[in-house]
């Protein structure tokens, strides 16, 4: 490893491993992650990663000319967000610095995993290490269901942070250790009897298996072998769900059920009281909005969706630079399609997580939520782009896909970015 890439990939590791002790001390002790947003020890390591990847991200956009588009619209939003911070007087100065660092954490951890997936040699390392911490995460969390059996059965919320994880566990190149980390993943959305969950991990699967389905060769063989595969995994699936739900006594056709009469969690009244308070506001208002995490702090409680949370706090100028990253987002997955990328499955599945826990909860207010997604975009990005050569997860150890760069007119097909040999 040269000494230039030490800083990408020691901060990338920061990142990753900083980050989940303290995720993993929320899901183990249970304890409310916004209780966890105060000047503690987890803020200070906020603030010195953000001040990291700010320095990092000016080295790279202003010596090596090298910002792409996305971060460039994800950098414009934050400056929106907090400038929307900034007049709205909610915060005391030392508060509003570390709100400040809360607003930019998701965008900086883009940027970190963006600019360290080059010096990658491959993204298997990452890939394992995010694949332990979920294990860590489920023992962590599972335990915890059995601690409060029968208590809060419904306040599980850092199964979450194991859900966000997923995308990396589809990258596992080994099918049983794959697989096994998806089984594991359902168990504790089983035990979480969260219902947005659920939801999340039954469209996930059903497009991973499409995909991976419209990926395998045209034999016979093959395909059997495949299809009885996914049928043992679903068998074992419907076992699981069977026992988890007995033995802790969840009741899920309820729970499903309680949808007709409680809207989601008394969501449907919670979206109609941002409307009235939104249809009650000023002009600047509807420009700037009130603020970071202005609905709480007014007495409006969560807006429970990303993009009404995103309205009332910064204003249609923080929601329109918030599409535009969303679709940019898309236009990636399908440029990705195009190009044949072999990652576009667990890209795909990323996107399903992140879209319907962002119509739901709130994503971008709260950084240390859903930071495994962006970790994962950027280290994904970063590869699509040409940075190093991406292997396929089920090739072989001769089969490669290198980047037509620096190749001759001959050897670059229409088809593809990439050449495989």
């Amino acid at each position: 490893m040269r000494t230039k890439q030490l800083p990408y990939l020691g901060v990338f590791w920061a990142l990753i491993l900083g980050f989940s002790l303290w995720n993993l001390q929320v899901i183990g002790n249970y304890l409310e992650a916004t209780n966890e947003t105060g000047i503690g020890w987890s803020a200070y390591m906020l603030a010195v990663l953000v001040g990291y990847s700010v320095l990092l991200i000016a080295v790279m956009a202003l010596v090596k000319n090298d910002l792409p588009g996305i971060l460039a619209v994800m950098l414009g939003f934050g400056g929106a967000a907090a400038l929307s911070t900034a007049v709205s007087g909610l915060y005391s100065l030392t508060r509003l610095g570390f709100r400040m660092v809360e607003i930019f954490f998701w965008i900086c951890a883009f940027a970190i995993s963006y600019y360290a997936a080059p010096r990658f040699r491959s993204l298997k390392w990452p890939v394992y290490a995010v694949y332990i911490i979920a294990m860590a995460f489920a023992v962590a969390f599972i335990s915890t269901v059995i601690r409060l059996k029968g208590n809060n059965m419904l306040l599980l919320n850092p199964v979450y942070y194991i859900l966000f994880c997923l995308p990396f566990l589809l990258l596992v190149r080994r099918p049983v250790l794959r697989y096994f980390g998806i089984l594991v993943v359902f168990a504790c959305v089983i035990l979480s009897f969260k219902r947005t969950a659920m939801l999340c991990f039954f469209l996930v699967v059903v497009y991973y298996l499409y995909m991976e389905n419209k990926n395998l060769k045209n034999k016979l063989a093959v395909r059997l072998l495949f299809y009885l595969f996914i049928l043992v995994c679903v068998v074992a699936g419907v076992y699981l769900f069977l026992i988890l739900s007995q033995r802790f006594n969840l009741n899920w056709g309820k729970r499903m059920e309680a949808l007709l009469y409680d809207g989601g969690s008394n969501r449907a009244d919670i979206w109609q009281g941002i409307f009235q308070a939104l249809g009650e506001q000023d002009w600047l208002h509807w420009l700037v909005g009130h603020g970071h995490r202005a609905t709480g702090i007014l007495g409006l409680g969560g807006a429970h969706n990303d993009f009404l949370e995103i309205l009332y706090d910064y204003g249609l100028a923080g929601l329109g630079l918030y599409i535009w990253f969303v679709a940019l987002l898309v236009r990636l997955y399908f440029r990705m399609r195009r190009q044949k990328y072999a990652y576009t499955s667990a890209f795909g599945v990323s996107l399903i997580i992140f879209f319907v826990c962002s119509m739901t909860s709130q994503l971008v207010i709260h950084p240390y939520w859903f930071v495994y997604l962006p970790i994962f975009w950027g280290l994904l990005y970063g590869d699509f782009a040409g940075k190093r050569e991406p292997e396929s997860p089920g090739a072989g150890k001769n089969s490669r896909y290198i980047r037509t760069l620096g190749k001759s007119k001959a050897e670059i097909t229409k088809k593809s970015k990439y050449i495989k040999y």
